[in-house]
């Protein structure tokens, strides 16, 4: 008589399906992830002056990411990032502070000229996504708020548009000149045509 295996085919076809899907499911997992710092920002900016601040990005993922600042909100057209993108490393396990493999990147915004105080709000966004040489194929990404309030100057003459001062320090250079030429023998009159 044949002695019946409690491991027949079938147990060892789900056994095997099992692992492999165990097995494909560690080979593609990665550890992904970006912090920047500061997450949120919110400060006093004087009127028609630029404002400029240094944020911190790293990398707590397990791959190396290209990892691009961007801007989005009031002010777009007035923002400067530099440099652009960056390729960061991933930071050592365990994580910890200090931030060892952080890239700073320099954020400038310039600030409208205003005579009342205005708020303006925007998102700075940090996106990384693989860098050429390695497996993972996706992208992840990270922001920080922003509110910046505009306070006027208190003095008359941040309140004078640039235009009015080049067409004063133009009158200011004719007349000179006039002066000049005058005191150099050169007389120019002015006659009336009859």
């Amino acid at each position: 008589m044949k002695k019946k295996s409690d491991f027949n085919g079938k147990g060892l076809k789900v056994f095997l399906l099992i692992s492999l899907i165990l097995l494909s499911a560690s080979l593609i997992s990665a550890d992904v992830g970006l912090g920047i710092s500061p997450s949120k920002i919110r400060d006093q900016v004087n009127s028609g002056e630029t404002y400029s601040i240094d944020v911190l990005v790293f990398n707590t993922g397990s791959n190396l990411a290209n990892v691009t600042l961007s801007y989005s909100g009031d002010l777009s057209d007035m923002v400067q990032i530099s440099p652009s993108s960056q390729e960061i490393e991933s930071e050592p396990v365990p994580h910890e502070f200090p931030i060892k493999n952080g890239k700073v990147f320099k954020v400038t915004f310039k600030i409208p000229t205003s005579s009342s105080e205005k708020s303006y709000k925007g998102v700075l966004s940090a996106v990384g996504g693989s860098s050429s040489g390695t497996n993972f194929g996706g992208s992840v990404g990270v922001s920080s708020q922003i509110e910046l309030v505009s306070i006027p100057s208190n003095s008359f003459f941040s309140s004078i548009p640039l235009y009015v001062y080049i067409v004063l320090g133009g009158i200011v250079l004719l007349i000179l000149i006039i002066f000049l030429l005058k005191k150099a023998g050169l007389n120019i009159e002015f006659k009336k045509k009859s």
